[in-house]
């Protein structure tokens, strides 16, 4: 799925974006999307299937994620 922005700028520092580095930094705001995410998708009945959230689709939401973002880490 290829994530559409309209004003997005990707940032110049970054040359090759290490996907661990960064999701070891934005950790705690990640898994707070993803919970958020659950909430709304468990709320709207869009899974009819979900029961408890495993590891492997946390990685496919934070690739997902990475995949939309500039990729910068903050300091």
């Amino acid at each position: 799925m290829k994530c559409v922005i309209p004003n997005y700028i990707p940032h110049k520092v970054t040359k090759k974006p290490k996907f661990g580095r960064w999701v070891s930094r934005y950790r705690e705001d990640l898994l707070q999307l993803y919970d958020d995410f659950n909430t709304i998708a468990e709320y709207q009945d869009v899974y009819n299937n979900l029961k408890q959230p495993s590891e492997k689709d946390f990685l496919r939401f934070c690739l997902f994620i990475f995949s939309c973002s500039s990729k910068f880490i903050q300091d």
